[in-house]
């Protein structure tokens, strides 16, 4: 019984040995990160259609940012609804890759 209250606090001893403050990680400034314009948010969201082939629920996403790409460029935003309009009726991948492709170059 003396042994095993010896080991026990043998161990609660060598436990706290390497418990201490000293070692913990400073915390580091964190940057936010950098804004991504609408035109370039509007370009990468239309590649991702030209690549994948497919539409999904990204349409409105996109919609959301040409909508607010006609407060700076509204003939520009126009062009590029008009033709998302045009793909949104597409059902053939290569057809919407395509598509796709031609409104990134307007852009």
């Amino acid at each position: 019984m003396k042994a095993f209250v010896r080991c026990l606090a043998l161990c609660g001893l060598l436990g706290f040995a390497g418990c201490g403050g000293d070692g913990l990680p400073k915390p580091s400034s964190v940057q936010a990160p950098t804004p991504v314009d609408s035109t370039t948010a509007i370009k990468n969201m239309i590649n991702d259609i030209a690549t994948s082939g497919e539409l999904g629920s990204g349409s409105e996403s996109l919609k959301a940012e040409l909508e607010k790409l006609k407060a700076t460029d509204a003939a520009k935003a126009n062009a590029l609804l008009s033709e998302l309009s045009s793909i949104e009726k597409m059902s053939e991948p290569d057809q919407i890759k395509a598509a796709a492709k031609k409104m990134a170059a307007k852009l």
